[in-house]
């Protein structure tokens, strides 16, 4: 089950939101902003692995890379201008 729902929507909405020439951190804050609830969950998420692997590499990104990653940011900005 995706962490996420509707993240294609999600990210064009964001990206619409911002226009042209933003930054990758402009973003990820635009995200937050937008969907406070799932970035609560993406942070639940990571911290869960961070506890159960107690310092262990694992494979889940840090929270604003994970945003980032699902995005396919730079894949939609090229597409959508």
């Amino acid at each position: 089950m995706a962490m996420i729902k509707n993240v294609d929507e999600k990210c064009n909405e964001v990206i619409n939101q911002l226009g042209k020439g933003f930054t990758k951190d402009e973003y990820v804050d635009m995200f937050i902003a937008m969907y406070p609830y799932d970035w609560n969950k993406i942070k639940q998420r990571y911290y869960e692995h961070e506890r159960k692997n107690k310092g262990k590499p694992h494979p889940m990104p840090r929270p604003r890379q994970y945003v980032l990653n699902v995005s396919g940011i730079r894949r939609r900005i090229i597409s959508l201008y």
